[in-house]
């Protein structure tokens, strides 16, 4: 009986060797097949992934272009605002009153008449032209 048990003691650890190694088969067949299934469609995945940087490429050449053409656009407003600045800081400018030089005084002061009326004015010593002697006449200045 020692043999039999024996025996069949060895049987079923060769059913249970033989189980496992069918089931390590059996999962090894799966993984070759998955790998097989990711082989075929790796060329397609590459194919996207490229078709995704060809779209992604244009969209920048596309961004890109419109950045420029916005940079452009902000130095031209740029440029207009500079202008239309410089003409409001022209046009906000006093209004220049013109007068004829009657006569000097040597406090610093002139008489001119301007719009009808004669008017004792202060001379600015940038006008520098007290210290250059004018002469007193109707006619204006003469040096």
């Amino acid at each position: 009986m020692a043999r039999s048990e024996d025996a069949d003691a060895r049987a079923a650890r060769w059913e249970r060797e033989a189980h496992d190694l069918a089931t390590q088969v059996a999962f090894l067949q799966e993984e070759l097949a998955l790998v097989r299934r990711k082989l075929t469609e790796s060329p397609r995945h590459v194919r996207q992934l490229e078709e995704r940087i060809a779209a992604t490429q244009a969209q920048l050449a596309r961004v890109t272009e419109n950045n420029e053409r916005l940079v452009a656009t902000l130095k031209e407003a740029r440029a207009q605002i500079v202008t239309l600045k410089e003409e409001v800081d022209r046009l906000a400018q006093p209004p220049s009153g013109y007068g004829v030089f009657l006569t000097r005084y040597e406090d610093g002061t002139v008489d001119v008449f301007t719009g009808g009326r004669k008017l004792r004015v202060a001379v600015s010593p940038a006008a520098g032209a007290v210290a250059t002697g004018w002469k007193d006449g109707p006619a204006g200045v003469t040096a």
